[in-house]
């Protein structure tokens, strides 16, 4: 068992209306790429990854993203798990025989939401998926001091929707 915040089930309603909801929903049953921009524990990183679709988060909370890389390095039979920067690829699969032909990714990155587009160059992603973080206030990195977290979406959203592919979706 994995001690995440959110609850799994309402966390994979979000993936799944993320990916029916966009334009890529008939490829819903191939490896699509999601992306959680403020991934906390991995929740939504880990539901995609059931879905068997590959994972990618970010997460500025350092704590966080270390129990994410302890989880996966404990219960996951094959990880990469070596730091680029601020950045952890796990490489996984059921068996030897799916890693070798089809394997699945979790990309995990330290660093704060509002550059996401930085970390994840060009049009990746085909759909957007996170359990907010509510009745909190939050800091960004950039200098500013905590802010509401409408006041974060406003400028989160802009970098979020640079990395979306075109007819991508968001559930939020």
């Amino acid at each position: 068992k994995y001690k995440g915040k959110t609850n799994e089930m309402f966390t994979g309603m979000l993936v799944n209306l993320a990916v029916f909801s966009s334009e890529y929903a008939k490829w819903f049953d191939r490896p699509l790429q999601v992306l959680d921009p403020m991934c906390g524990r991995g929740t939504t990183l880990f539901e995609a990854l059931r879905r068997d679709y590959d994972a990618s988060g970010v997460e500025i909370d350092k704590t966080d993203v270390a129990e994410v890389r302890k989880f996966l390095k404990k219960y996951c039979m094959t990880a990469d798990g070596k730091s680029v920067g601020t950045r952890t690829r796990f490489t996984l699969a059921e068996n030897a025989e799916r890693f070798r032909e089809d394997p699945r990714t979790l990309t995990l990155t330290l660093g704060d939401t509002l550059l996401t587009d930085r970390f994840y160059k060009g049009r990746t992603f085909h759909a957007l998926a996170c359990d907010l973080p509510y009745g909190v206030q939050h800091e960004s990195r950039d200098g500013q001091s905590k802010v509401a977290l409408d006041k974060l979406m406003a400028r989160a959203l802009r970098a979020w929707q640079k990395v979306l592919l075109p007819g991508a979706a968001v559930a939020l």
